[in-house]
């Protein structure tokens, strides 16, 4: 039951990654750090030596969020000229742990590290932040999956969503994606994934379609 709710978790943060805008990382340094992360956005970075040694699946995140205003997903060299920076801010990274993701939310500058740098685990982490409420709609889709009051755990999660997260695309994506469970069967899960990373896979194809304006 453990890895299937894990399985599902990953295709609802695919949905995010399939079907989402298109924006590229934000490359900061040591001179538009402080002017950009000022505590007006909520910000991920992902700290690698070189850009080119970010993972290679990072660029999905700022994907998943391109339509945010007040979400910005950013990458920081640690070499050459900002190394200073990375030292005062982030406490020194050895190369060995390095890419290494934090999160610092709007509001604060201080920075917290992330567990994991994998792109659906990096956009479910950013989308619950946003929506603590997430969280218990989570739990619900987890337990809906093996279930056999499926549609009294859907009809919770409905009323969920209708009150408390109205309006929040990955939330209606999760309940949308209960009602097919419900539907066709467990089996879709593992389909839909494999047709969303499909989709991922050739987005790079697509035009662009947003532009981060600060």
């Amino acid at each position: 039951m453990f890895k299937f709710a894990s399985v599902i978790v990953v295709v609802f943060a695919l949905i995010a990654c399939a079907f989402a805008g298109r924006r590229g990382v934000l490359s900061l340094d040591s001179v538009n750090y402080p002017k950009i992360v000022d505590g007006k956005y909520n910000v991920l970075i992902q700290l690698a030596e070189y850009d080119w040694k970010l993972e290679s699946t990072y660029n999905r995140v700022a994907e998943s969020f391109a339509d945010r205003k007040d979400v910005l997903i950013a990458s920081l060299e640690t070499s050459g000229d900002n190394d200073k920076l990375v030292k005062d801010l982030f406490g020194g990274v050895q190369k060995s742990d390095l890419p290494k993701t934090f999160w610092i939310p709007a509001g604060k500058t201080t920075p917290e590290p992330v567990s994991g740098n994998d792109a659906e685990i990096l956009t479910d982490f950013v989308n619950t932040q946003l929506n603590p409420t997430l969280l218990d709609l989570k739990k619900m889709a987890q337990e809906f999956i093996s279930s056999d009051k499926k549609a009294e755990i859907l009809k919770k999660s409905e009323a969920l969503v209708a009150k408390e997260l109205k309006g929040v695309q990955y939330a209606e994506w999760v309940v949308l994606n209960m009602r097919k469970i419900q539907e066709k069967g467990v089996e879709f899960v593992s389909k839909e994934r494999a047709r969303l990373e499909g989709l991922v896979a050739n987005k790079s194809t697509l035009p662009s379609v947003s532009v981060l304006a600060l």
